[in-house]
């Protein structure tokens, strides 16, 4: 005779408590970064392209460094090697897509390297260097608070232009729709789809089994899984970052310069606000990284390029330009200088 077993009441088996806040949650990062970026007419992959001395995909791992995850994938295209090299981050894990199949197929390439993660997924763009900490930050914590299943980062602009739209019921998105695809009603909204999300880790790769490539490139579009995981019943929702143009991707050289531009205001405004006095803003230039001691004045058309380090209470005179070098405190640089690969003490 079998023994008969009693279910125990709920109350003795709690359903286990989601995570409220990011400190209480594990975050993964995938990086798609396996464009090939025709449009940038150039054999260096459109990642690899520097502004502010930096490549495109170093400022995307780093802010994805700074929000403490526990896991970064990397999804780049046959130059895995090139681009490895180039990076530099033993903390970061790269595979391979190709051929390129979609984006879809790109994030899919990276459920091998999160089987043993359990947790939040942030799917970034290896070509948006201006996405900062503090808006992935508060997509995590809009995501937890609404206990999501999916969370796009949107943005508003002035122009939708050709980006897919955000269609909304309230607060949560029923789905994304294509401008080529969207009708007369849909186009007119200024909402759109930044590229950037946060799932949950087994829903996501759940709904990537599941898109089917009925279009006409036959590929794999992340933004099905949207559709997939809404039409289960799952809470999808989206958080519109403030500023849009951090959100801005970039695919071809005129994109890359504006881009650089915003960075470098960035950049500038933070010497500046260190204590360094810089006469003509729009006619200086300074590379990420580069360190500016206090109470240093930088004329106009200086350029501080590499790893330099300039000491305080320096004078950097018109068209001085400095690479690799070190100038202790209270040098002052005559015009026209040029110093590389130098320490002047």
């Amino acid at each position: 005779m079998k023994k008969s077993i009693t279910a125990s009441p709920k109350a003795d088996s709690p359903k286990k408590r989601r995570a409220s806040t990011q400190a209480e949650c594990s975050v993964g990062v995938i990086i798609l970064a396996a464009g090939e970026g025709k449009r940038m007419h150039s054999d260096l992959p459109k990642v690899l392209h520097p502004i502010c001395g930096k490549p495109l995909l170093w400022y995307v791992k780093e802010t994805a460094k700074n929000i403490k995850s526990k896991k970064i994938v990397a999804v780049v295209s046959k130059n895995k090697e090139r681009i490895e090299s180039c990076i530099g981050d033993k903390t970061i894990e790269f595979v391979i897509q190709f051929p390129p199949r979609g984006t879809g197929d790109a994030v899919l390439k990276a459920e091998e390297a999160f089987k043993d993660f359990n947790g939040l997924v942030i799917v970034l763009c290896g070509d948006v260097p201006l996405i900062k900490e503090e808006t992935l930050r508060k997509l995590i914590d809009y995501h937890l608070s609404k206990e999501a299943s999916a969370t796009i980062l949107t943005t508003v602009l002035p122009d939708a232009g050709a980006y897919g739209r955000i269609v909304r019921k309230g607060e949560r998105v029923v789905k994304i729709v294509e401008s080529v695809d969207a009708s007369e009603k849909e186009k007119k909204i200024n909402e759109i789809n930044s590229g950037i999300y946060v799932f949950d880790k087994e829903e996501l790769f759940s709904a990537l089994h599941k898109i089917n490539p009925l279009n006409a490139q036959k590929e794999y579009y992340l933004t099905d899984t949207i559709e997939i995981i809404q039409k289960k019943g799952l809470g999808v929702y989206g958080f519109a970052a403030s500023d849009w143009q951090e959100v801005m991707g970039i695919n071809n050289r005129k994109e890359l310069t504006e881009r650089e531009t915003i960075l470098q205001k960035r950049i500038i405004e933070k010497v500046q606000l260190s204590g360094v006095t810089i006469r003509n803003p729009s006619n200086t230039r300074i590379d990420w990284g580069v360190e500016i001691g206090e109470n240093t004045t930088i004329e106009t058309g200086v350029e501080l390029l590499g790893k330099t380090f300039i000491g305080k209470n320096c004078i950097l005179r018109r068209n001085a330009k400095i690479i690799d070098s070190k100038i202790s405190d209270s040098s002052e640089i005559g015009e026209d200088s040029n110093i590389e690969d130098a320490e002047l003490l």
